[in-house]
């Protein structure tokens, strides 16, 4: 368990969090600065279905040349998070993929500022290439979701291709996906 003073980023929170942010870029840059936020990782599941807290917002953030560190740090320091609340650090990782872009689902909008959020199929896929072992409940409930939407595993492995332009499973961990197989599996949806 992680211990902390400083709050964790939830579903009630996010999206002020985000706010903020863009009103001290707004400060900064003038209001006519236009963005889009794509949030992926544990602060789009809090976001998009509540599942739990988070330390930090992982997110892709496209934008004109402003200098974004300096106004994420000043608005954690007003409302009290981690210096790097809002990082990018995700897309450093292997799970990272330009082609995020193309499985967004939107949040939510501020005049010129569009939020959204990676859709289960690709985050369901992100988190099998990650496969880290503090990822094995979110595929868990990223597979169920996704065979709810009526997904079938083939739909997986196409996103798979899409994002990672290689062959089926290059990249991915092989205890998670024989956890996600084995709940598609189950439901008949392989």
């Amino acid at each position: 368990m992680h211990c902390t003073t400083t709050p964790y980023l939830n579903y009630q929170n996010i999206l002020p969090s985000i706010e903020e942010l863009i009103k001290t870029i707004w400060s900064k840059y003038g209001e006519n600065i236009s963005m889009d936020i794509l949030i992926v990782g544990g602060s789009a599941l809090a976001l998009k279905y509540n599942l739990r807290g988070t330390c930090d917002i992982d997110a892709e953030i496209r934008t004109s040349n402003i200098i974004l560190s300096e106004c994420v740090k000043e608005t954690a320091e007003r409302i009290g998070v981690y210096p790097d609340f809002v990082n990018s650090d995700f897309m450093k990782s292997y799970s990272y993929s330009r082609y995020l872009w193309n499985y967004v689902v939107p949040v939510s909008q501020y005049r010129n500022v569009r939020v959204f959020v990676v859709n289960d199929v690709a985050q369901l896929v992100m988190k099998l290439v990650s496969g880290r072992n503090k990822d094995m409940d979110d595929i868990d409930f990223l597979a169920n979701c996704c065979i709810r939407q009526g997904v079938k595993w083939s739909n997986v492995e196409q996103v798979h291709r899409v994002l990672y332009g290689d062959s089926y499973g290059t990249g991915m961990k092989r205890t998670a996906v024989q956890t996600a197989r084995r709940i598609f599996r189950r439901a008949r949806m392989l």
